[in-house]
């Protein structure tokens, strides 16, 4: 996946603006996560194998390896996170109602120090959507990975009220 990656996907990717491409990205993670035999595919090639799972906090994580926030806003996609190997996934960051986050351009990309700058502003459905997503496509009972989930005080919010 290395070599197809680095030779086909990222040149492409590169040349579409850094959230066009973050949006592509999530379309085709969407996709693979709702075809269960792609994932199966996908997974039995990129499955981290270790000798046990990690029991931590009463979980039980297939690996050491996450995926962080900000990837999976919605909790839409879960299946295809697992399917590329990760152990465990934060979705979010998650607000009370939806928001569409900062304006654009917000995603900037320096590839001179290989980075990434994120100032998308928590853009996400809202809770409401998130607890439907999660349910609907990657249902307690049926998960593989423990799912966590980032939440964020919404942009109309007074600072001050998370403080009681």
């Amino acid at each position: 996946m290395g070599f197809i990656y680095e030779n086909i996907v990222r040149p492409v990717l590169f040349k579409m603006e850094p959230e066009q491409a973050h949006d592509r990205g999530r379309t085709a993670l969407m996709t693979m996560g709702a075809l269960p035999t792609l994932c199966k595919l996908v997974r039995r090639y990129n499955q981290v194998c270790e000798d046990k799972p990690v029991k931590l906090f009463g979980l039980e994580f297939p690996n050491r390896v996450g995926l962080a926030a900000g990837m999976d806003k919605d909790g839409e996609y879960p299946r295809a996170i697992e399917a590329l190997g990760f152990g465990h996934a934060e979705v979010g960051t998650v607000t009370p109602e939806g928001q569409s986050g900062n304006p654009r351009p917000r995603l900037f990309r320096y590839p001179e120090s290989k980075a990434l700058i994120n100032r998308m502003g928590f853009n996400n459905k809202g809770s409401e959507a998130m607890l439907n997503a999660l349910s609907k496509n990657y249902p307690k009972g049926k998960r593989k990975m423990p799912v966590g989930v980032n939440i964020g005080k919404a942009k109309n919010t007074p600072i001050d009220e998370g403080r009681r």
